[in-house]
């Protein structure tokens, strides 16, 4: 025998907890969007405040504020027991106990889209549910990885949304924005910078190492060549404004002749440049001269550009 709707609703209302089908309780609910087009509202009924009536979902929907609302209960099939029914659920194979959708504003965020019905919850709408998301909260419409976190091409830890310097060498130590740091301001970046501390207007070579280039001697011996006069005066500027700054000026060879000469002949070098620097009124007590001869090589030394290149005079800021 069919059950009239309007009597059904009259007993609950005059507190009668129990149909010819199933017990009702009071739960809040607001018809929206989706489920006007849903099969589910054929089974329910216009209640007294003009709502829809439907069965219930979850048992922890707190009680409602506008009304009480009467629902068929205890009919149907939910599989995956999360609250929806079958034939409503669009993803019937969700893991248990995890946080589905049920109606279009979930947890009251008015910007978030009709959610598929008992379909995993996506806070931040990156296409990774929240149950398998390890960053819930990621920036809208930002490209994440597989676990939902934003992606960070170059693994400095700043994902590329805020990467200003995304193809960052992997390993370099970046500033906020995601560039290599270069804390001496040499030019060359602290994880490829061989000398650190070099003074602000230091002349660095590729290692970031203060080299005194186009510095000249006469062959096979410690006379300054005058074309060098201009890179020892910029030293001097330099050493001049850093009035605190102690220097090791280090002599370096190429590997032609024996250890002897040349541990000999670069110790005698790096005197001169001392000397020069002390005339220009660099006080001594802040220079120190150490020949190396052809220890401490920076290129092959196996042709005439390396052999070139291993000829130096460099300065070391001390401690």
């Amino acid at each position: 025998m069919k059950t009239n709707r309007r009597s059904t609703l009259a007993l609950v209302s005059l507190g009668v907890l129990s149909l010819n089908v199933a017990s009702c309780v009071p739960r809040e609910h607001v018809v929206q969007s989706w489920q006007l087009a849903s099969p589910r509202i054929n089974e329910g009924w216009n209640g007294n405040n003009g709502q829809i009536q439907w069965h219930p979902q979850t048992g922890d929907q707190p009680l409602s504020n506008i009304g009480t609302q009467c629902y068929f209960c205890g009919q149907g099939t939910d599989s995956d027991g999360d609250g929806i029914f079958d034939n409503r659920d669009e993803c019937p194979g969700t893991p248990k106990g995890v946080n589905v959708y049920w109606q279009a504003e979930h947890l009251g965020r008015v910007e978030t889209p009709i959610g598929r019905p008992g379909c995993p919850i996506d806070s931040d709408l990156d296409g990774v549910p929240d149950y398998q998301d390890s960053c819930p909260d990621s920036a809208r419409d930002i490209k994440v990885d597989p676990m939902g976190c934003p992606v960070d091409s170059d693994r400095d830890r700043i994902p590329d949304d805020r990467d200003k310097c995304p193809k960052t060498r992997h390993g370099a130590e970046v500033d906020p924005t995601g560039c290599p740091l270069d804390s001496d301001a040499d030019g060359i970046n602290n994880d490829t910078d061989k000398c650190p501390n070099t003074p602000i207007g230091a002349q660095v070579n590729r290692l970031g190492c203060w080299v005194l280039e186009h510095l000249q001697f006469a062959f096979g011996s410690a006379n300054i060549e005058p074309t060098s006069l201009p890179t020892l005066k910029r030293a001097v500027d330099v050493l001049a404004d850093n009035p605190k700054l102690k220097v090791e000026i280090q002599g370096h060879t190429d590997n032609i002749g024996t250890a002897a000469v040349n541990d000999a002949l670069s110790l005698q070098r790096a005197k001169a440049v001392m000397e020069f620097l002390i005339a220009q009124g660099i006080t001594a007590d802040r220079l120190t001269a150490k020949g190396y001869g052809f220890a401490q090589p920076i290129a092959p030394d196996n042709d005439p550009v390396s052999r070139a290149i291993n000829r130096r005079v460099e300065l070391k800021p001390q401690p």
